[in-house]
């Protein structure tokens, strides 16, 4: 008992936040969103131009602010005000949803350049929620990164030969530099320290209920850091794929005939440490992480109006066969 005590009341120092730091910034750029509908994501068939220019055209200054801020490094300020964590993060979310609409509209006036230089930009932004992140800025900044991952995705077959260099190499550097989701583990830690009264997680520690309700938490975490690494992998792997495809005329038959970025391991899935699966047949190709069960479902991901999942693979779809 004296040991659990010590060890939860025991201070333990933050890591020093930079000066300035971009997470600042970025709040307060979020913070001044003018809200107009729609604005992404939503159906793209229900979308009018003519309504997203004029969002995007109201929040050139957000915009602005924001791009500067990604510029900076940027760290999560611990604090014990969850009221205001979750208020931020909503804010966070909607400008992920700004950047993805500012890229879908230079994608529907043919800027494809300027439409990548926006998806990339989304997935800056969540790789900077995750900074000494605890679990509510980790699963949010993640959720961030994957709407940039899904728009790359899909104009992964549009992307001129610089453009794509540009977007791979810039993935593979945040993919680099991601901080490990033990550095989460910490944050969450500390967090605690902070947030919840000693009184309180001293009688968390001595009931078997406190780790039972920590481990549905530890578990998303890990699952969703495993998934946008996943993701990561797949879009920089469609990128070159396509690539090969506008050089050569045709998919290449292995993934190790492809010219990628420097990122270890950038063919193998988070998964199972085992190389993502790659089929070319019939002029097309099938590519893609098993997922959390591991299994080899062909490609085919959860079905959301299935009560009951079955498959979970992780796709670079849609495209293929």
């Amino acid at each position: 008992l004296i040991l659990s005590f010590w060890l939860i009341t025991r201070p333990e120092p933050l890591p020093p936040l930079p000066d300035p730091n971009g997470y600042d910034r970025l709040i307060a750029a979020a913070g001044n969103i003018k809200i107009t509908e729609p604005l992404m994501p939503q159906p793209e068939s229900d979308i009018d131009d003519e309504a997203l220019r004029f969002t995007v055209e109201i929040n050139r200054e957000v915009l602005a602010a924001t791009r500067d801020a990604l510029e900076l490094p940027a760290r999560i300020p611990l604090s014990k005000d969850l009221q205001s964590d979750i208020r931020h993060t909503s804010h966070l979310r909607q400008l992920a949803r700004l950047l993805i609409a500012t890229g879908k509209l230079a994608e529907h006036e043919g800027r494809i350049s300027d439409a990548a230089t926006n998806s990339v930009d989304a997935v800056r932004l969540g790789h900077a929620v995750t900074r000494g992140a605890f679990f509510l800025y980790m699963l949010v900044g993640v959720a961030i990164e994957s709407t940039g991952h899904n728009a790359l995705l899909q104009l992964a077959p549009k992307l001129d030969a610089s453009t794509a260099q540009q977007v791979s190499q810039q993935l593979a550097d945040l993919e680099q530099g991601r901080e490990p989701f033990e550095a989460t583990l910490a944050a969450e830690r500390r967090w605690t320290r902070i947030a919840i009264p000693w009184t309180d997680r001293f009688l968390l520690t001595l009931s078997s209920q406190g780790k039972k309700l920590k481990q549905p938490a530890v578990a998303a975490g890990l699952a969703a850091h495993r998934r946008v690494r996943a993701l990561t992998r797949l879009v920089i792997l469609k990128i070159a794929l396509h690539q090969c495809h506008q050089q050569q005329g045709q998919f290449p038959e292995r993934l190790d005939e492809l010219s990628l970025p420097d990122l270890p391991d950038a063919t193998t899935d988070p998964y199972t440490d085992k190389p993502l699966v790659y089929r070319r047949e019939n002029g097309a190709y099938q590519l893609y992480s098993v997922g959390p069960n591991q299994q080899d479902e062909q490609g085919q991901g959860p079905d959301p109006n299935a009560a009951t999942q079955t498959s979970d693979d992780i796709s670079a779809w849609p495209e293929g066969f």
